[in-house]
């Protein structure tokens, strides 16, 4: 078995690597001990592609993230410097202890009793860091280990903010994408339904991980599962949240209704906070929710940082699936999508309403205008009104006038019955009006 050539040598002249405590996709974690303080930290190398400029940048970030996070709950940054061969080091708390994720498959499913104490912490760590405005990006059992200070509850401690992502001055630094165009920056199993199409991420991406390790820790398993990553992230964005009291028969329903908001798949649609998140999480278990949870569309956002497409994958995704659905919005909730659809018919039937409107009027003005000359007088436009009224104006009214012409022409008929020269009143009528 070939020896770490890293083992038993000092890096930076103070720093004596002891073991080696892990590996990872961009490199190692080792237990070293300062040389003069005698103290151990955990040592973490980037020791695959070190000369690849984004996976340095991600690495320089992590370091100035966990240098800006004072938090019980989160593992302190101590030191960070350039090893003999060009490589990063970053030097870290040393956390003693178990991941989570070995909490979990050895136990399965915990009591609330023994869950929220945990999810208590986790949420709290993240407050912190989002109020700094550092969102995660990574949230998984992996990376929430679970310490012992000698108390019954063990102390959590979140760690690998490697593709954790902050407002430029929160970092004191330039914010870029640091990501390649076809990956997914995350874990599929705990990503956000907008970390997978590669939309705009924000705290409210943490909360989502938060919800699918609260529902793994109260069921026994998360909310999705699949043999393929890819089908796997798909389900995040389309299908239906599970019903955690049908998963664990022990909880209160009311946690339903919680799951429902943690795991929205439209941002929008979940707590204003993680704490929020929790907080109505803790009242649903302990049957203390006065009032039923409702849509998070009124209350204030999330203080949004610089979000950029989040693409990493532990798993790469082929390009065009993953890029053909970052190009369509998320699907909203069900019943969000037939009030949609509502009120697109409601707008095509008002828009046909409208055009048959307009061409009833225009149809109306072509016939007025084709009316016959001899048309009465109420049926014509004013236009055509007036104009009769100016050429026939006798001081009398259209009654007056028929009644006159019946009277001519009865007189004609009888003038014609007495012959020539024997005309009513000897005189030449004028002509007929």
């Amino acid at each position: 078995m070939a020896t770490d050539p890293l083992i038993d040598t000092v890096v930076a002249g103070r720093y004596r690597v002891q073991s080696l405590l892990g590996e990872g996709g961009m490199g190692a974690v080792y237990r070293v001990e300062h040389a003069t303080l005698r103290k151990q930290y955990a040592l973490k190398v980037l020791r695959l592609h070190a000369t690849d400029a984004e996976a340095v940048a991600r690495f320089d970030r992590e370091a100035r993230a966990a240098a800006h996070l004072e938090h019980k709950n989160i593992a302190r940054c101590i030191d960070v410097g350039t090893l003999d061969d060009g490589g990063r080091f970053l030097v870290m708390e040393l956390v003693d202890g178990e991941p989570l994720t070995a909490l979990l498959a050895r136990d399965g499913a915990l009591s609330p009793d023994r869950a929220l104490p945990l999810l208590s912490q986790i949420a709290k760590a993240l407050a912190c860091a989002h109020e700094r405005q550092i969102v995660h990006r990574d949230m998984k059992p992996d990376n929430v280990v679970l310490a012992s200070d000698g108390s019954r509850t063990p102390v959590v401690k979140l760690i690998d903010f490697g593709i954790a992502r902050a407002k430029s001055q929160a970092l004191g630094g330039g914010a870029t994408a640091l990501t390649k165009a076809g990956t997914m920056l995350g874990t599929p199993a705990y990503m956000s339904p907008e970390q997978v199409v590669g939309q705009t991420v924000d705290a409210r991406a943490d909360q989502y991980s938060f919800g699918v390790i609260a529902f793994e820790m109260l069921t026994g398993a998360p909310p999705y599962s699949a043999d393929e990553p890819l089908s796997l992230v798909f389900k995040h964005v389309g299908e239906e949240i599970p019903r955690a009291s049908q998963r664990n028969a022990a909880l209160n329903p009311a946690v339903d209704g919680v799951f429902d908001r943690l795991l929205a798949k439209l941002p929008d649609e979940r707590f204003r906070s993680v704490n929020d998140g929790y907080e109505a999480l803790e009242a649903a278990l302990y049957g203390r929710a006065t009032q039923p949870v409702v849509s998070i569309a009124q209350a204030p956002r999330v203080t949004q940082p610089n979000a950029i497409p989040a693409r990493e994958s532990v798993v790469s995704a082929p390009q065009p699936a993953v890029l053909a659905l970052a190009t369509q919005p998320l699907a909203a909730p069900a019943a969000t999508q037939r009030s949609a659809r509502a009120y697109v018919l409601a707008a095509l039937l008002g828009a046909a309403l409208l055009l048959g409107g307009v061409v009833a009027f225009f149809a109306g003005r072509g016939g007025a205008a084709e009316q016959p000359a001899d048309a009465p007088a109420s049926a014509q436009t004013g236009a055509q009104t007036g104009a009769a009224s100016g050429a026939e104006n006798t001081g009398t009214t259209p009654q007056e006038r028929r009644a006159r012409d019946d009277e001519e022409r009865d007189d004609d008929e009888r003038d014609e019955e007495r012959g020539p020269g024997r005309k009513r009143g000897g005189h030449k009528r004028g002509p007929r009006r």
